[in-house]
């Protein structure tokens, strides 16, 4: 009583400041307002002591004072002032962490903003109470708020409030997966941002952007993004949370990269301000932290951080952040080999994130059900729930955003079901389900490529995004001579512009949906069409590994059963790291380790290899560097000796090759091109000595060739030159990209000849050969098969491929590559025993003995 008596007299005498004070501490500020005449100074002045308490972070305070000005603006009779107010009421509970009651105050707002055709605080009302729906896990409602918001904001001509309601927008569509979609909005609320003038709204943009690769797998994209965002964020000296938002989407990337202790530092960073810290934020970064800790093989702290990250979400009702903490503890709990509890975790991961719509989650939660079932021996439960998690990831997949790139990148790190029902089926003696399993994780992408077409329509983009192109590959190439001399400021410099050119560059089919090829619906060859492929004698060997261990499935020409070898992967991965070292660097001592990697890989399948019958190698992971034509068998000949070899990433991708419609014969024979002038990388790269003779030679086998050597051998005469002929020769150097295998190129005279680029052309080729320095290894992605030069040339429209797995002799190459030509133009053999004949003919000769000089090149793709 002796409050309402007080607030009465300073009502009368205007004393508003010592009112705001009652107010603050006040059990039932509405209930005193009501009964004091209403004011719309004091109405003001509640509005603005509330808006100065919530940026000095005091909620409870805010949330007293706007509550009774809400009771004032209804006392004045203003709708509009009282929807304004319901809105920052439900940024108070937001902020507080009671988004249920923020939700309720967003939509009480929409009641009084309705009837006074306030746009712009609808527009607000909306977008809090998408936020509000999102955090409690009703992504549909959220969406339909967002897009009303939006819709309102542009009514009231608030451009900026329009995009951040489609902003918001985008993260939910990222949470349901709906990639490409959600970039394709945040892509165009970035290009409309610049007429605004907003430089918050586009560096929470690219916040966005960044969130939206990195869920599809895209760590690289994510990370040119998040570090353009922080350096800006920084530089403009924005507040302690948006910078700490930024560092926290950061930590994968780091995660990605195994740099872990980089990973715990911007950690630290982050949650030593505690204090200033939106809640949400902090427990987002315990998440993070707890990635590192599990890569570092500390699961107790990663569980710690993890139930005090769940703990702080469910604190601020963050029902959907909250579920999605719940697969990575079921990890934990594995990595303590605590399967029972891990099961338990993950099931009520797969319900919560069910129901909250996040798919990413959703599918982590079936990977950890399917783990834990497999550990406690239930089998059956396993498979049922890897299927399942098989099924949402080829859905996930035609909804992601860029090219194929982020094709390559979504699924290498997805892999794991496609070979746990590969082991689960060798297991239960069903050899050729398990080799099914195995082709569907390994050539998927590929076989789209091949059976649709190659082409990329660059009619497509704008004169804008052509030169914007052209300046970040000219950035690219600027940077890349002195990042191949060793450098390594250099070296990072170049790799964050390979980053933004793969950034811009995928961005583009997004907005393009034309560039993006059609997929076809994905299903492995059969067996009965992959035996088609092994006729005259022809039988193939294709490697997968899963659960520390190598499969080996021996797969006969004839009607015999496949058979499968298992055996520890580790002991085989370490003998072929040293083996291919031990040639380049032409020890003798290499026949050791030839003859125990023939033993491990060739030997189980001996005495089924038709005699001098030709081999058709499917590797896996590192066993693609490993020159199997140098194994040594118990006769003491090397393997290509006695077995002619080809290469394909499958045999799915063997069997596309051979059933995609035919081309119309190009007029060309030969296009040979060679000793480019140095041009850009003037310097950098070594001479390539006998390049112009080997091109020489080269085309003498065949008639009316086309020859490119000097300045003739330029980036635009091999395009126009190239789709005109059914043989190419490219000696050349080649540079190869690890990050992003799609951006290894040749050198050229006039600039580089990406494998992206090669994409686009219509190639009529039966044969590539690239005798250039080490094309063939520029890395296998898992579950992809062999990527980069050989993988585009193949795409493009070849037939085949010749590459080399190092740096070989320019002479010994030169003799080798002639005499190859020579026995395709002959006809009468096919190119796997074209191959093998041209490097019996060279080990012949002393000098050229040594497996150094022949073993390097490959044939990948048809070889029969």
């Amino acid at each position: 009583m002796f409050r309402l008596l007080l607030f009465l007299a300073l009502a009368q005498d205007g004393n508003y400041d010592a009112i705001l004070t009652q107010l603050e501490s006040a059990p039932d500020p509405a209930a005193i307002v009501s009964s004091v005449p209403p004011s719309p100074q004091l109405l003001e002045a509640c509005r603005a002591k509330a808006e100065a308490q919530f940026k000095a972070n005091k909620f409870a305070s805010a949330l007293a004072l706007h509550q009774a000005a809400f009771a004032l603006a209804l006392r004045l009779n203003q709708p509009s002032s009282a929807a304004r107010t319901q809105r920052a009421i439900g940024l108070c509970y937001r902020r507080m962490g009671r988004q249920q009651d923020s939700l309720d105050a967003n939509l009480l707002g929409l009641k009084y903003s309705q009837p006074a055709a306030d746009h712009q605080a609808s527009c607000d009302l909306y977008r809090g109470a998408g936020l509000a729906q999102r955090a409690l896990g009703l992504p549909r409602e959220s969406i339909a708020s967002f897009r009303i918001g939006s819709e309102r904001c542009r009514d009231a001509k608030d451009i900026a409030g329009a995009l951040r309601s489609l902003a918001n927008l985008a993260i939910v569509l990222t949470d349901i997966g709906e990639y490409r979609e959600a970039v394709r909005v945040l892509l165009a609320c970035l290009q409309e941002s610049g007429a605004v003038q907003d430089r918050e709204l586009q560096l929470a943009l690219l916040d966005n952007i960044a969130v939206a690769y990195m869920r599809q797998g895209d760590k690289l994209i994510g990370r040119s993004y998040l570090e353009q965002a922080l350096a800006a964020k920084q530089a403009a000296g924005f507040p302690a949370n948006e910078i700490a938002l930024t560092r926290t989407n950061l930590i994968p990337v780091y995660l990605e990269l195994n740099q872990l202790q980089a990973a715990l530092r911007i950690s630290a960073q982050v949650l030593e301000q505690e204090a200033i810290i939106d809640p949400r934020i902090r427990a987002t970064c315990l998440v993070n932290r707890a990635g590192a800790y599990r890569r570092m093989g500390r699961p107790a702290e990663a569980a710690a951080d993890l139930l005090a990250a769940r703990k702080l979400f469910l604190t601020v009702q963050g029902t959907r952040q909250a579920a999605e903490v719940l697969p990575h503890l079921a990890f934990t709990a594995l990595d303590r080999n605590d399967n029972a509890a891990a099961l338990e975790l993950a099931i009520g991961a797969e319900r919560e994130t069910r129901e909250t719509g996040a798919v990413e989650p959703h599918r982590l939660a079936l990977d950890a059900r399917a783990t834990a079932h497999l550990r406690l021996g239930d089998s059956a439960s396993a498979r049922s729930a890897f299927l399942d998690e098989i099924r949402l990831l080829e859905a996930q997949r035609d909804l992601l955003a860029g090219g194929n790139t982020q094709d390559l990148q979504f699924l290498a790190t997805r892999g794991n079901p496609y070979y746990q029902l590969m082991a689960l089926e060798v297991d239960a003696k069903r050899p050729e389900e398990a080799l099914q399993h195995l082709e569907g994780a390994k050539g998927r992408i590929l076989a789209d490529i091949l059976r649709n077409s190659a082409a990329i329509p660059s009619a497509a983009m704008t004169a804008a995004e052509r030169q914007q192109e052209e300046q970040f590959r000219s950035r690219v190439l600027r940077l890349a001579a002195p990042a191949l001399q060793g450098a390594a400021k250099a070296r990072e410099q170049w790799e964050a512009a390979n980053r933004d050119l793969d950034a811009f560059r995928a961005n583009l089919y997004v907005a393009h949906p034309e560039l993006r090829m059609r997929r076809a619906e994905f299903s492995p060859a059969p067996l009965s069409q992959i035996r088609t492929l092994l006729a005259n004698g022809s039988s193939a060997i294709e490697f997968g590994v899963a659960n520390g261990k190598l499969y080996s499935f021996f797969i006969p020409g004839s009607g015999t059963r496949i058979v499968v070898h298992v055996q520890p992967w580790e002991p085989v991965r370490q003998l072929a790291a040293g083996f291919r070292e031990s040639i380049v660097a032409r020890d003798l001592s290499y026949r050791i380790a030839a003859a125990q990697l023939y033993n491990l890989l060739i030997a189980p399948f001996e005495s089924q290899l038709p005699r001098g019958g030709a081999i058709v190698l499917l590797p896996e992971g590192e066993l693609w560097n490993i020159p199997f034509a140098a194994l040594v068998s118990a006769t003491g000949k090397h393997l290509l000796e006695e077995h002619p070899l080809h290469y394909a990433p499958s045999m799915t991708v063997l069997q596309s090759l051979t059933t995609r419609t035919p081309r119309t014969n190009p007029a060309g024979t030969l296009l040979a091109l060679g000793a480019p002038s140095a041009g850009p990388f003037a310097g950098a790269l070594p001479p390539l000595q006998s390049s112009a003779a080997e091109v020489h030679q080269v085309a003498s086998v065949y008639q009316s060739p086309k020859i490119l050597l000097g300045h003739e051998a330029s980036r635009d005469a091999w395009l126009a030159e190239a789709p005109r002929h059914r043989v190419l020769h490219l000696s050349t150097h080649g540079i190869l990209n690890a990050v992003n295998p799609l951006y290894s190129y040749l050198v050229l005279s006039n600039g580089v000849l990406e494998s992206r680029e090669v994409l686009q052309l219509p190639l009529q080729a039966d044969l590539v050969v690239l005798s250039a320095c080490q094309t063939a290894s520029s890395g296998p992605n898992a579950g992809e098969g062999l990527i980069g030069l050989t993988w585009a040339f193949l795409a493009a429209g070849s037939n085949a491929a010749v590459a080399s797995q190092w740096q070989a002799d320019s002479a010994g190459t030169s003799h080798l590559m002639t005499a190859l030509h020579r026995n395709v133009r002959q006809g009468r053999i096919n190119l796997s025993h074209a191959m093998q004949r041209a490097a019996l003919d060279l080990m012949k000769r002393p000098e050229y003995r040594h497996p150094f000089y022949w073993a390097a090149f490959m044939v990948v793709g048809k070889g029969n």
